[in-house]
């Protein structure tokens, strides 16, 4: 799921917003992306709606009289068959997930409100938080992703603050892109925790691989943060050697990170 969600964002932005010679071709492998996806796992659908709510924000409804868009996205429907007919011979229904989540969301209780911060909690764990004042300098260092994740608020902060470029459609200090990353993070997550509301038993949907596309996403948004941070840093400091200093701390700090995650995959297998 991870692959084809990130592959279809990443093929849409190089096809709409580069003047590449093969940018229809980059469009087209976007919407392939998303039609074999849907038949791997139901999910990579997702992608089509965080394109769909970036398109409706930064362009209203002029993107529906876009002609390549329609020409494209029709070409690739096709190749939905390929799920579609096996699914419906097999399992008598072309999307057999609908069905079983309208008997879900009918026979079981979800968490309710009590669901809305599931996944936040869950990616909190995610993220290694283990903060602790009795030992803060091992803490921190088991907690790096997360810290990093918490500063990544401030370009979350910064997204509010120039929303307005957003909504005449400018691209003003790369703020498109930032928000075309946000939503691939906000979608899949926000549509999970809306299932974890409201199915799954009482306590909810909640399981960590169904919000893995969120991730690769979401580690965007926090290198962005990495390097607002330290060009923040380095631009009030005329010290050489302690900006070199900074940057291997930073090097450091984020491979902690890479190292508390490998244990976590190792100790979740």
């Amino acid at each position: 799921a991870p692959l084809f969600y990130t592959l279809s964002l990443a093929f849409f932005w190089k096809g709409y917003f580069s003047d590449s010679k093969r940018k229809d071709l980059y469009l087209f492998l976007s919407f392939l992306m998303i039609t074999l996806g849907i038949g791997i796992y139901y999910s990579i659908v997702f992608a089509g709606i965080t394109l769909l709510f970036f398109l409706l924000f930064t362009e209203k409804l002029s993107f529906l009289k876009n002609k390549r868009l329609w020409k494209l996205f029709l070409l690739s429907l096709p190749f939905l068959l390929l799920s579609f007919i096996p699914s419906y011979i097999v399992q008598g229904s072309p999307i057999p997930r609908l069905g079983q989540i309208a008997t879900i969301e009918s026979n079981e209780i979800g968490a309710g409100w009590n669901g809305i911060f599931s996944y936040t909690r869950l990616l909190s764990g995610i993220m290694g938080n283990s903060i602790s004042l009795s030992d803060p300098i091992i803490s921190t260092l088991k907690s790096s992703y997360f810290i990093i994740m918490l500063l990544s608020l401030l370009v979350l902060a910064r997204l509010a603050i120039f929303s307005d470029f957003l909504w005449k459609n400018e691209n003003i200090r790369g703020i498109k892109n930032d928000f075309f990353i946000f939503l691939g993070w906000l979608i899949p997550f926000a549509i999970f925790t809306r299932l974890s509301m409201v199915a799954g038993g009482p306590s909810g949907a909640v399981y960590d691989a169904y919000i893995l596309p969120a991730f690769p996403f979401l580690f965007c948004f926090m290198s962005r943060s990495i390097f607002f941070s330290k060009d923040y840093l380095l631009s009030k400091i005329n010290n050489d050697v302690l900006k070199r200093a900074i940057t291997v701390f930073i090097f450091i700090f984020i491979l902690f990170g890479v190292y508390n995650q490998i244990n976590l995959a190792n100790n979740t297998i």
